[in-house]
Order: C-alpha cells, then structure tokens, then sequence
C-alpha cells in the first residue's frame, strides 16, 4: 500500500524524508515555510512511488473499484444545469486526442500534476520542490516524448505556421511598460503564506501563486 504517505493536521509536524521548498527571487533561492492548514488539499505528503502506486490502483481499479474510478470522471453540473470540466478530484480534458483526467496544484514552493490516459493505461506523475517549476508543461512533455505516436497533431487550419511560432507576447496585446509595474511578489495579509509572483520572461508573462493547492 501507500504507506509513505502522510496527512496530517499539524503545521510543522516532523515527516520522514520530506523535502523542503523553495523559491526563486531575482535569481535568490530561499526556502518556502508552509503556513496554511488546509487539511487534505495542502497536509497531505507522498513521494512519486506511492503517487505511481495510486494511479496503478485508479487504472486498475483493485480499491475503490470501477465504481468509484468513474464517479470521479463524470463532468460536474453547476446550477441551470450547465456542464463542467470538472468531475469529483479531477479535470476532464483532451490532449492532442487522447482522453484524459488530470490535476494540478502549488503550494509553498510544492508544485505537481498528474495526468491518467486511460485508453494507454498509463498516468504521469510530476512532483517538485521548486515553485518556479511548471510541472503541466514537463507532465506533456513527457507524454509527448514516450507516446508521440499516438497523439494527434493540430487540425490544418486550426493555426498557421506562423502563429504556431509567436511567443504569447507577441499574440496578445500587453503593454510590456505598464506589466512591469505590477511586476514583483504580493502576499495576502489576511492568510500569510499565500503569495503571488507576476514576472514576464523573454517568451512569455506568468503568475505563479503559492500557498493554495490550485496551480495557475
């Protein structure tokens, strides 16, 4: 079983083996100190084996069942009835054709995704300590490296060559002067530990936040 995993209630509760988090400023890495207790979306710790052993259960269905696999999967209903994306825990989604149920989070300088394909059998696990990291991006990467074959290219027409190869600054309409005034770490003064980074890079604008379990 999972048997490395721990949830708990206990902000600064010693875990075996735990690795702490960091952060990166102005090219400075500190360390991140949780300071929230959201009792099992931000307490819970697992390594990446126990994680593999997870998505073996869910692809197989040895605990739950099928049952509690599918119920997991059925797109949500808002009121008026309209569908989401969302099932219980996870997002329901396509990649490139292929089905897929994934998830993401952040917090503290924890970053992870987990992505399943059930038509391949197979999930991807990404966990890192590193908040700068995007784990979404290395999760289909690596889907990309090991089943190539089997996804799907973008429609012709869909986009040309030449917006394929526009960085996101030059497709949308940014004032890059008036970002940077924005630019820089804000943190909430009403739940201390939950920061938000706004930066722009050669390529691209980013906020990455800290302190939920929801990624952005």
């Amino acid at each position: 079983g999972m048997t490395d995993t721990v949830v708990t209630d206990t902000l600064g509760e010693v875990i075996p083996n735990r690795a702490s988090s960091y952060e990166s400023e102005n090219g400075v890495w500190q360390e991140e100190v949780l300071q929230t207790s959201i009792y099992g979306s931000s307490l819970g710790y697992t390594p990446i084996g126990d994680l593999a052993l997870w998505l073996y259960y869910y692809l197989t269905a040895k605990v739950g069942g099928r049952a509690g696999s599918y119920l997991m999967t059925i797109p949500g209903r808002i009121k008026g009835g309209e569908v989401t994306d969302y099932g219980l825990g996870l997002f329901i989604e396509t990649f490139k054709g292929l089905d897929r149920f994934e998830h993401s989070g952040a917090i503290a300088g924890y970053t992870s995704d987990v992505a399943i394909y059930p038509s391949l059998g197979v999930g991807v696990v990404v966990l890192s300590n590193a908040g700068s990291v995007d784990p979404g991006e290395i999760a289909n990467s690596t889907t990309e490296m090991f089943f190539g074959d089997q996804l799907e290219s973008a429609p012709v027409g869909e986009e040309s060559d030449e917006e394929a190869d526009k960085t996101p600054s030059e497709r949308g309409t940014f004032d890059d002067a008036r970002f940077e005034i924005f630019a820089g770490r804000y943190e909430q003064e009403d739940q201390l530990g939950y920061t938000m980074t706004v930066s722009r890079s050669a390529d691209d604008y980013q906020i990455l936040m800290a302190g939920l379990p929801k990624a952005w």
